[in-house]
């Protein structure tokens, strides 16, 4: 796979007088192209930043990745960082890099990397290279991975986690939904954020999910996921048909709707630190959104559910009994049974645990 890169800037000035110009690219990429991803790959930094940053400061800067859908299809990969205020203090100096990943021939999905895990890749550049812009490979090679860091951070948004994966949920069910804003002071906490959306997605679907983990103007932001600083952040509430915005510094969510049991146990999978669970879910071949199948698996690995999930595992499995094999089935059955009588156990799942007796009387071993 060839893809093509662009490396943009701000400045210097270019031979006729503009301040923004390509200054690299890929040889043979189209000018409709290059005029579509000058619109998407800005950069403007927060309102009060500092003019005349040192290093320390300039490091602090959010960072702008962004995975834009283009008009014929395909996508445009991009990091946007600030350098520093250019020689005339007119306007801030940034550098965008920028790689184009073209629609597969056919119907069928992009394969590869999701373009989130390009977060922290030591192929971004911050500056134009001396040796041109050749076609790269694949996407940019996955940045480092903190186990640690990401468990604390599922800690300390624990409260959302159930309505955010209700809206990415809806994201992928509805064109019109709603955007997700995330207020976050370090644009590596929306990164982080917009990894977790992808995690309970299908894969295929977390390559298309659209995000920028910094914008300056989020009205204008036409992703799916959008990152703001703290600042930006109170002028989009009360806008809840347009928005969802999710401000932890406040401690502010989205008013939520109805209950959505898979957001729910999606939320607790990760709050217990088995995430490979989603991957072994899609491998039985169930409704991407389907609250039973991932409940069941929940269950099998000794993760506590409310009854409402506990119902949709049983109701699953009675249908499906030979989709699990016999140790995760009898996990599931010792789970479903450990309820005491009388506890929190919904009628609908008892009479979903019913079923799945009668499902599994005379086929299961004791």
């Amino acid at each position: 796979m060839n893809l093509a890169q662009l490396h943009y800037t701000s400045a210097p000035p270019g031979p006729d007088g503009s301040g923004f110009r390509f200054t690299a690219m890929t040889p043979g990429v189209p000018a409709a192209l290059l005029r579509e991803a000058e619109q998407l790959i800005g950069y403007e930094p927060p309102r009060d930043a500092p003019s005349r940053p040192g290093p320390d400061e300039l490091a602090a800067f959010p960072q702008a990745l962004s995975l834009s859908v283009l008009a014929d299809g395909s996508r445009l990969l991009a990091r946007s960082v600030y350098t520093g205020a250019d020689y005339s203090g007119r306007w801030g100096n940034f550098h965008a890099h920028a790689v184009h990943l073209p629609q597969q021939a056919g119907s069928g999905p992009a394969v590869g990397e999701l373009p989130i895990t390009s977060w922290g890749s030591k192929q971004w550049a911050a500056e134009t290279p001396a040796g041109g812009a050749p076609a790269l490979e694949a996407v940019p090679v996955p940045g480092p991975h903190d186990e640690a860091a990401m468990a604390g951070f599922v800690t300390e948004r624990g409260p959302w986690l159930a309505g955010f994966f209700a809206d990415v949920r809806r994201l992928g069910e509805d064109p019109a939904a709603p955007q997700i804003v995330l207020v976050e002071a370090d644009s590596e906490a929306v990164a982080r954020w917009i990894m977790l959306a992808c995690s309970v997605v299908p894969h295929e679907r977390g390559q298309w999910l659209t995000f920028s983990t910094y914008t300056r103007r989020p009205q204008l932001a036409r992703h799916q996921i959008i990152g703001v600083v703290p600042e930006d952040g109170p002028g989009l509430a009360g806008q809840e048909h347009r928005y969802r915005v999710y401000d932890v510094a406040r401690a502010t969510a989205p008013a939520s709707g109805a209950p959505d049991v898979w957001a729910d146990t999606s939320a607790r999978i990760w709050q217990a630190g088995r995430q490979r669970l989603f991957a072994a879910v899609r491998l039985l071949g169930a409704d991407p959104y389907d609250a039973g199948p991932l409940a069941a698996l929940a269950l099998a690995a000794d993760i506590p559910l409310a009854s409402p999930a506990r119902a949709a595992a049983a109701d699953w499995a009675a249908g499906h009994r030979d989709a699990l094999e016999g140790a995760r089935l009898h996990a599931l059955a010792l789970a479903l049974g450990a309820v005491p009588a009388g506890g929190d156990r919904d009628p609908a799942e008892a009479e979903a645990c019913g079923r799945l007796l009668v499902a599994l009387d005379g086929w299961a071993p004791p």
